[in-house]
């Protein structure tokens, strides 16, 4: 209980909003995260959070995260990326 209340619970104190998941996992897209260890996931997750934050880097994001998952051979994540670019669009409309 005390790791939870010393280290856990001011960490999502901090990072409790959109914008701030955006900035965690989409400033500097190359590198390693420790917020989310799964690519596939950060990836997704960072995109939605660009969106919903009105990210104006949203395209080169995209574009970044494709290239990533083609180097990377991340053949699980082909199908769900292109799923999500789907229906970003209609993200704005169901959030604003």
């Amino acid at each position: 209980f005390k790791l939870f209340k010393e280290v856990a619970l001011p960490y999502c104190l901090k990072n409790d909003t959109i914008a701030r998941v955006d900035y965690l996992l989409n400033t500097d897209p190359d590198s390693y995260k420790v917020h989310m260890v799964n690519d596939n996931y950060r990836i997704l997750k960072g995109l939605i959070a660009a969106k919903l934050n009105n990210n104006p880097k949203i395209e080169n994001l995209i574009k970044i995260y494709d290239q990533q998952i083609a180097e990377r051979d991340m053949y699980n994540a082909v199908e769900e990326m292109e799923r999500l670019k789907e229906i970003l669009p209609q993200l704005s409309l169901v959030f604003n």
